[in-house]
């Protein structure tokens, strides 16, 4: 009872914790033109000017922001956005804004080719310097979690990694054995997931071994924590592990020994375990003795990572192509800010990292079977960002609110009609198509417009 008593303590003490540190908010730069800003995150005040203005308080080189394009500030954690008369528009979440429009932690804001999004309390994410990412991309929330794996490691405790699945827990695992070996050289790491026991029985066996003569025909072997001895055991899923075994794990925990079934000694086992589980808190569907002696770390799922989305699915694609001998380079070059955009607005509540694998693979795939780049990545960001959980309409920014063509309810058809129209009108101008569609809030550029118009087969 006392132990339980000073976990809720300790809890309350970490809430404690948290809420009393100040609170700062941020534009994270989820994707820019190189070179088009000095930083990739930017502190925010009561009122900041955002422009290619040398005198902006954040100065953007890009010729399609103006020189005062935006206003963007707040007072009490209320913060706002203001369009201060751009020609290309301020885009909200994907739709042009009119006058001011109030932030929200995660809001996505393209301006030009920059794409910024809005953190509400960004105080950690503004602390961190370069990290040693040990394989885990994205340039903000990467950096946080790092450091609670570098407090982990000094740490005697054992360690649960909790989120939802595709968040990258096994790698947060990996980065934890690089942290704890000796020069940062990785420790040997065993890996198994619990849902994989088909019995009690057999979690036994596997995790704490077995002796000669327990079961007719099995013969004595050593169990995982033996294996895994000086390393690192990493079990996912843990919440699927029988309340017996997890209760065995405890008494290994806390004796560094484990007995083999069927034996009375017991033998050293020098293993760091790292637990992780898809369940919420508060208990992790862990047994309460097992999680309090446990040290948590959550790992945010990427709809809290909306700006390193584009980092993490470069990073992902990169090593496709890797794997399949295809030059990278060519290739994330072709990923424009609408295609960025698209990426952080989906969220992949549902499909999460495996998402972006798959949407990386599909792009491996066309290009591997000889499609060009240009090509192939346009169309499968297309197609899939169309269809997958939580799309937000098309790479395509929002239509105007005032359909300009009667016909197609489609945002995608309306913007194809509208742009085949305006092209044609300016007998094929690609710099007159592009004005014309800004004057109607639509903000393009002439790499995207001559894309679409091959591929309608408008342009040859």
């Amino acid at each position: 009872m006392v132990e339980e008593k000073n976990t809720v303590s300790t809890f309350a003490e970490e809430a404690a914790s948290r809420s009393a540190r100040p609170r700062l908010a941020a534009l994270l730069v989820a994707h820019a033109p190189a070179q088009a800003l000095r930083a990739d995150r930017f502190a925010l005040g009561e009122d900041y000017a955002i422009g290619r203005s040398a005198q902006a308080t954040v100065c953007i080189s890009d010729d399609r922001v103006s020189s005062w394009h935006a206003r963007v500030g707040g007072v009490n954690h209320e913060y706002w956005i203001e369009d201060t008369g751009s020609r290309n528009g301020t885009y909200l979440n994907g739709r042009r804004i009119e006058g001011r429009a109030t932030l929200q932690t995660g809001d996505v804001i393209r301006l030009g080719r920059v794409l910024l999004v809005f953190q509400n309390d960004a105080a950690q994410l503004l602390r961190h310097g370069p990290v040693t990412h040990h394989g885990m991309a994205g340039p903000f929330h990467t950096a946080a979690i790092i450091e609670q794996l570098e407090e982990a490691a000094l740490s005697a405790r054992h360690l649960l990694v909790t989120g939802p699945s595709g968040v990258g827990k096994e790698l947060a695992a990996s980065a934890l054995s690089h942290i704890l070996g000796p020069d940062r050289s990785a420790l040997p790491m065993l890996s198994h997931n619990a849902a994989r026991f088909a019995s009690a029985d057999e979690a036994a066996t596997t995790l704490f071994g077995v002796a000669k003569g327990v079961f007719s025909g099995v013969a004595p072997r050593r169990g995982l924590i033996e294996e895994a001895a000086d390393g690192v055991l990493f079990l996912d899923e843990a919440h699927n592990l029988p309340d017996r075994i997890q209760r065995g794990l405890l008494r290994v925990m806390e004796d560094g020994e484990v007995c083999r079934i069927g034996e009375t000694s017991t033998r050293p086992a020098r293993v760091r375990f790292i637990l992780a589980t898809n369940v919420p808190a508060p208990s992790y569907g862990l047994a309460h003795d097992l999680f309090a002696r446990l040290r948590a770390l959550r790992l945010p799922p990427l709809v809290e990572r909306r700006a390193d989305i584009p980092s993490i699915f470069r990073a992902l694609l990169s090593g496709t192509l890797e794997r399949r001998n295809i030059p990278p380079t060519p290739v994330l070059a072709e990923l424009t800010v609408y295609h960025c955009e698209a990426l952080c607005l989906n969220g992949f509540e549902t499909d999460n990292i495996r998402g972006l694998l798959d949407l990386a693979d599909r792009i491996a795939t066309r290009i591997g079977r000889g499609h060009p780049a240009d090509k192939a990545v346009p169309e499968i960001m297309e197609e899939r960002l169309g269809t997958m959980a939580g799309a937000h309409n098309s790479i395509v920014p929002q239509a105007p609110q005032t359909a300009l063509i009667e016909g197609p309810t489609s945002h995608y058809d309306t913007y194809r009609l509208v742009i085949e129209q305006l092209y044609r009108e300016c007998r094929g101008n690609l710099s007159a198509t592009e004005r014309a569609l800004a004057s109607r809030g639509i903000s393009s550029s002439r790499r995207w417009l001559r894309h679409y118009l091959r591929l309608w087969g408008v342009r040859g």
